[in-house]
């Protein structure tokens, strides 16, 4: 109402006249006027202060509208055109089951700061002004932690700066709104938080529409957001139209510290928006349309295929809880990386081989779905061989890498240096020239060495160990390892790839294999039916792995079960795969 004052003076004069003084002194402009100018006031929040002293508030609205003028939070529908505030009951009610999980918190060192919403497995959403620690065009710093906790519980730090970032304005900053759309030109209050590590699959993620929506008044709204850190659900309220401004909405969900950063759904639950905060009682939202070309391409790259589900078109054979592996893979393949490749190994050695020759065939698989060129070269350590490193050395060669003849390192024969020296100077000479030949074809050479089945003597141990250190320093060359538990390997080790960022040596992502979870199957099909149909229905994805794991009923140890009992799980897991097959063809 102040800013309708301020803004329209000629419809506000005459609403004065139209008002019902009751006997008292009407006001006037040029007396409201002159009373702020003798106490320092702004005359349009006198104006409404006096009427509201008066009780004529409502009845100075009512003669404002009736005008024509319409009142910030009122919204601006035009004449013949009906509120749309209706919703599907059947979108809505899926809806109500995707949104929450998409939901996080965000933590600034170690503190509840505001809301955030996944839009990629890796990407989260969220306000500027959340994570920001001193005002907009300063330095941010010192660079703050940043915590986000899924609906899953689990805790992911963020890497900072965001991948992407739009300050809020300076006024905002300090709380004051804006006036004009040129008051907030380039500032979003926008932040894109890249996690260390990846959500899991099935939390699912806010899809953000192309063309980005815009808003409109008097749509329902939804909004997904922690107000004080609770959960009371999602809000659901109402938009509306700013006067003079439309970088900015209102909305009246109610809110609270916290709620910042959350994901604002329309009527339709397409994604319109993330909550700023609250001015003069009522929320304010910035719509999507005005950062959606800036966050697109990240979002679009974080959603990008990256995991496997199965090995053949048919899908039968199926991957299951590799999504480690097949993360740690593609970080392999950056030109430049600190992920050299990864080392699988076993939850219990007892366990024979499970799951470690199937590495090779994801691998495999993986590496003819990219468009760089490669070699894969398999090290079967499934016989004893007099010289391991001249059996690697042709190993290449088949694999069609043109090498020089080997020379013998100066000074490193067997004969001339103990047998762990030549091995490391021989090593090197083979790495060395390796690479040099993947540089000159402009390829990158993947080694997967197979976990021993015949007794390694100590020639051949230091061979391997040292071929692996040598590897790690060539950066044309690539390295999975499996088993080979009880090797002491140089080079780095890393929990997920996210943890090798930044300055450092180079090393292997480790992988425990050996036995799944219930979350992994959620994975498995939400991946599945995100690909074959387009979506996912996490309550049809969640009764299809319990229906998946009957077998199992009792057999878990801390939710965890053997990789053992997998066959009759892929069995009702490929049923599954079959219906959604069914059902993307119409049939």
């Amino acid at each position: 109402m102040v800013d309708a004052v301020r803004d329209e003076p000629a419809a506000a004069a005459k609403a004065l006249e139209l008002l019902p003084w009751n006997g008292t002194q009407p006001l006037t402009p040029e007396a409201i006027r002159a009373a702020a100018d003798l106490l320092g006031n702004d005359p349009a929040e006198m104006w409404v202060d006096q009427l509201a002293a008066r009780s004529l508030l409502e009845a100075f609205a009512h003669a404002l509208l009736a005008q024509g003028i319409a009142l910030e939070g009122e919204p601006e529908v035009p004449a013949g055109v009906e509120w749309d505030d209706h919703v599907s009951p059947e979108e809505t009610s899926e809806f109500m089951v995707k949104a929450p999980l998409m939901r996080c918190r965000v933590f600034v060192n170690d503190f509840y700061k505001g809301t955030g919403c996944l839009v990629g497995p890796g990407l989260v959403l969220t306000a500027w002004h959340v994570v920001a620690v001193a005002a907009p065009g300063q330095p941010q710093e010192p660079a703050p932690t940043i915590t986000v906790q899924l609906f899953d519980d689990t805790k992911h730090e963020a890497f900072m700066p965001p991948q992407f970032a739009s300050p809020c304005s300076q006024a905002e900053f300090e709380q004051r709104p804006p006036r004009a759309d040129t008051d907030v030109a380039g500032g979003h209050d926008v932040a894109l938080l890249m996690l260390k590590t990846r959500a899991p699959r099935h939390l699912g993620y806010a899809r953000l529409p192309r063309p980005a929506p815009s808003a409109r008044s008097g749509t329902s709204m939804f909004l997904a957001h922690f107000p004080e850190g609770a959960d009371p659900g999602l809000g659901v309220g109402h938009t509306a139209k700013i006067r003079n401004v439309t970088a900015r909405w209102r909305h009246d969900v109610h809110t609270d510290a916290g709620s910042s950063g959350g994901a604002c759904f329309d009527n339709a639950t397409a994604f319109v928006g993330i909550h700023q905060g609250v001015w003069d009682k009522r929320g304010v939202m910035v719509p999507l349309e005005r950062f959606i070309a800036d966050v697109a391409p990240h979002v679009d790259k974080d959603i990008a295929p990256r995991q496997l589900w199965a090995l053949d078109d048919a899908g039968t054979r199926l991957v299951i809880g590799r999504d480690l592996f097949v993360e740690s893979v593609s970080a392999a393949g950056e030109a430049v990386t600190r992920v050299r490749g990864a080392w699988v190994r076993r939850r219990n050695i007892s366990s024979n081989q499970v799951g470690l020759g199937y590495s090779f065939d994801i691998l495999q698989e993986l590496l003819l779905r990219r468009r760089d060129k490669h070699a894969l070269v398999r090290v079967a350590n499934d016989a004893v061989v007099p010289d391991l490193l001249a059996d690697i050395r042709e190993r290449v060669v088949a694999a069609g890498v043109d090498l020089p003849p080997m020379p013998t390192a100066e000074g490193a024969a067997p004969t001339q240096t103990a047998t762990e020296g030549a091995s490391r100077a021989t090593a090197n000479l083979l790495t060395m020239a390796v690479n040099g030949a993947a540089e000159a074809a402009g390829t990158t050479v993947w080694f997967f060495v197979d976990n021993p089945t015949v007794p390694l003597d100590e020639a051949s141990r230091f061979s391997l160990e040292s071929f692996v250190a040598a590897v790690l320093t060539q950066p044309r060359l690539r390295l999975v390892l499996t088993g080979m538990e009880t090797f002491t390997f140089a080079g780095q080790q890393f929990a997920t790839p996210g943890a090798a960022a930044g300055e450092g040596a180079p090393g292997l992502v480790v992988e425990f294999v050996g036995s799944f979870q219930r979350a992994d199957l959620l994975n498995f099909l939400t991946q599945v039916s995100d690909e074959l149909t387009g979506d996912t229905n996490p309550t049809e994805v969640g009764l299809a792995a319990d229906r998946a794991l009957l077998p199992l009923k009792g057999k878990d140890v801390n939710g965890f079960f053997e990789m053992a009992g997998l066959p009759p799980v892929l069995e009702e897991l490929r049923n599954f795969v079959t219906l959604l097959r069914e059902r993307a063809s119409g049939g």
